[in-house]
């Protein structure tokens, strides 16, 4: 260990300067604690009490009122939140952002797999309240985390104790209680049973009403302080602006309905005593009342009237400080201004998108996805399975295959994981758990060598010397116009060993396109039986490479879209007539009428597992989605979401 102060110079020191004395043990003052600090007092509480989190107030939990220690009430906060309008709105649209994303749930290791559970899940948390589908519900505990920051659920049982409903219930009803160390009292073990000690009471009409443990509601403040037992809200942050902005409120709102400073002032002669002078108001008040023509008219008035005239100044009825105000709530939300402030430049607005979304939205979905792998590990005893969010509620099918098409040719994805992405099976070959990398041999599996194949041969008349998937006449072409034309000849006067041509590097995904080929061929036959890309025929032993089956599925995609467009488009208009909704068509014929449409959109597609309170599709392609269901009034709906051809709309066939 180096000595402190090793390399500086020194000097002998004074006997006064190395001089230092101490007092009597017990004594103050009389050696270096002369005035010193002292020593501190005694505790005066027992040592079972270190470790408690904060100085709460003696007897806290024989309060009756929730939040009677806050600054703040649950009934301020609502009403806040409800008064101004602007509040209103950014609340609404970052729990529409919230509602809008698509859910899964799936195993936490990424490996695909048919697991009995996750169908039980899925649909536990399509609705999981029993009532609600899984957006509404979601809206209903926002709405307690933005405001009040009291999301509350309460845990309905059947009589086996299984979890049957996640009832949102009004956390300012809910009063927490505190143990002796300022916590959420935990459950403890007894005579070798559960305890659950009280940790919650509802407050309902003024009394204590109901007591609730850990194990019967989840009580889930997101933004919690060591020194408060309730949970700090966007809502309650931004409290003194949101009072500023609702006397501005008011003071608009007098300007229109209230306020003793008229539109002019024009002055009388000098000598008109007051009752002439509301004689004189009374008559041209009359005079205007009832013919807003006459306003905009020429009068004649008296020379003495007509000298002075002043108009009075119209107020600023919005400034700096009123957009000062938006920016204050939405930062509160972390969402962007854009819409209520000044207009930007684009990348200025493309920054405050990307920001509200990574600083707002993200820390939102992470508190949900928390919340929900909690319930599923601790209700249905699946830690290995979790939450996951899609990062948008529908991605760019070109764009997704370019991307999953990337990551499986460089080995960071399996075939099957990135059949797990698009929610279809597995295949079952083993090849297609394992990660492979493309090269210039084919697929090679990671850690192996690419070994030559035998009998492998490309002999189809109907694709281009690339193997791209063409027609009769463009394959024609193709060998017509290659440098080294291929030489054909009939297969009966060349032994089938001769005939088999050069051999190619063998590829262990070979059967696997084939598989993924016969398919689509099936789904485009299904689709249209007279496409003549049907026509097309393929020697036994050839095998599709990704590019046939990315031009047949995009075949498939374009006719998807056709169909649809020909069935609801009809010379280029919907069918039915405006609804009540922009996006609404009324058409006739009932349930029947409807029941046929769905059946007949929805050909060749794939039945979507996601939420829907009805029957949902995936056409064919991923060219959109078609569902059936019943609205909120019981009447027969189709809902038709093509992107491609910029359809979205709500078919209700009345009866």
């Amino acid at each position: 260990m180096i000595e402190r102060g090793a390399g500086q110079p020194s000097w002998p020191l004074s006997p006064y300067e190395v001089s230092v004395s101490y007092g009597q043990p017990g004594a103050a003052g009389q050696g270096a604690d002369w005035f010193g600090p002292l020593a501190p007092i005694t505790p005066l509480a027992p040592p079972e009490v270190s470790g408690r989190q904060w100085d709460y107030p003696s007897g806290y939990n024989l309060a009756t009122t929730p939040r009677i220690y806050e600054p703040v009430s649950f009934h301020t906060l609502r009403g806040l939140a409800d008064g101004y309008d602007l509040l209103r709105l950014v609340i609404e649209t970052r729990k529409d952002q919230v509602a809008r994303l698509v859910w899964n749930i799936g195993p936490r290791n990424k490996q695909p797999g048919a697991d009995p559970r996750l169908a039980t899940l899925r649909q536990f948390f399509a609705r999981p309240d029993g009532l609600h589908s899984f957006g509404d519900w979601l809206r209903l505990l926002l709405e307690e985390l933005f405001v009040i920051d009291a999301p509350t659920l309460y845990l309905q049982r059947d009589r086996g104790g299984r979890l049957t409903a996640l009832l949102p219930l009004d956390g300012a009803t809910i009063k927490p209680v505190i143990d002796d160390w300022g916590r959420t009292p935990q459950p403890y073990a007894e005579n070798g049973a559960t305890v659950y000690p009280v940790a919650y009471q509802q407050v309902l009409k003024g009394y204590p009403a109901v007591n609730y443990s850990l194990r019967d509601i989840i009580y889930r403040p997101r933004n919690l302080r060591v020194n408060h037992a309730y949970g700090l809200s966007p809502v309650e942050q931004i409290i003194t602006s949101v009072n500023i902005a609702l006397r501005r409120q008011m003071y608009l709102l007098d300007y229109f309905t209230q306020g003793n400073i008229p539109d002019s002032l024009i002055g009388v002669p000098e000598n008109w005593t007051p009752d002439q002078i509301a004689s004189y108001q009374k008559y041209w008040d009359a005079y205007f009342d009832g013919d807003l023509g006459r306003r905009r008219r020429a009068k004649f008035v008296p020379g003495g009237v007509a000298k002075t005239f002043i108009q009075t100044k119209e107020p600023d009825l919005k400034g700096p400080f009123d957009e000062w105000l938006a920016r204050i709530v939405c930062f509160a939300f972390s969402i962007s201004p854009q819409a209520l402030t000044q207009q930007v430049n684009r990348a200025t607005a493309q920054t405050q998108k990307e920001l509200s979304e990574e600083e707002g939205l993200a820390p939102v979905l992470a508190w949900v996805k928390d919340l929900i792998d909690q319930i599923i590990a601790r209700e249905f005893a699946a830690p290995d399975l979790e939450f996951t969010w899609s990062a948008e509620p529908a991605i760019d099918p070109q764009a997704q295959e370019a991307i999953l098409s990337s990551y499986t040719s460089k080995g960071i994805i399996t075939i099957n994981e990135a059949r797990a992405a698009l929610g279809r099976d597995p295949y079952p070959d083993a090849a297609a758990n394992r990660p492979m990398t493309l090269t210039g041999q084919g697929y090679v599996a990671l850690g192996a060598q690419a070994v030559p194949a035998k009998g492998v041969k490309k002999d189809n008349p109907y694709h281009d010397e690339r193997g791209r998937f063409t027609t009769a006449d463009g394959a024609a072409s193709a060998a017509s116009g290659s440098a080294k034309p291929q030489q054909r000849v009939a297969q009966a006067d060349i032994p089938e060993e001769e005939n088999r041509g050069a051999e190619e590097p063998s590829d262990p995904l070979a059967e696997i396109r084939g598989q993924e080929w016969a398919k689509s061929i099936a789904t485009l036959r299904a689709l249209d039986p007279r496409n003549p890309n049907l026509s097309y025929a393929t020697a036994p032993d050839w095998v599709p490479t990704d590019q046939n089956i990315a031009d047949i599925n995009a075949e498939i995609a374009r006719v998807a879209v056709k169909r649809v467009t020909d069935y609801v488009m009809p010379g280029g208009n919907l069918i039915g007539a405006r609804g009540g909704g922009g996006d609404v068509r009324n058409a006739p014929g009932g349930a029947r009428t409807a029941r046929a449409t769905y059946d007949y959109l929805s050909v060749g597609g794939t039945p979507y597992a996601g939420p829907y309170p009805g029957e949902m599709t995936e056409l064919p392609g991923s060219a959109g989605y078609v569902g059936y269901r019943d609205n909120d009034q019981g009447i027969p709906t189709v809902d038709v979401n093509v992107p491609s051809a910029h359809i979205k709309v709500r078919f209700h066939y009345q009866k």
